[in-house]
């Protein structure tokens, strides 16, 4: 499915599911899609997108999506919500080790 039909769906999907937040690509409420975590450390993730939308990206989308995860600018409840300084730069740093990896 292209990313212009997900999204499309999305919109739609959100108007079922107001409460939940979305993948920061294609929009799509977490009740109907699977994230995609970015382990920080044992017992600690987080995540910006779904399984399907995660292989579509380049490394530069990835981190693009997670700084909007962290500092609060992306869809959903934690809209305007930023995490803390010290555990955003935490998570970020996560995801650049994993971007690293899959690169190799």
């Amino acid at each position: 499915m292209s990313i212009r039909t997900r999204r499309i769906r999305a919109w739609f999907l959100r108007l079922i599911a107001p409460g939940y937040s979305c993948c920061l690509h294609c929009g799509t409420p977490w009740k109907f899609v699977d994230h995609r975590p970015v382990q920080i450390n044992p017992g600690r993730a987080f995540f910006f997108a779904c399984v399907d939308c995660w292989p579509l990206l380049d490394p530069a989308e990835k981190y693009m999506y997670a700084q909007q995860a962290v500092y609060g600018i992306g869809w959903g409840w934690r809209r305007g919500q930023s995490w803390p300084l010290d555990r955003a730069k935490q998570a970020l740093d996560a995801l650049r080790g994993e971007l690293r990896n899959e690169a190799s």
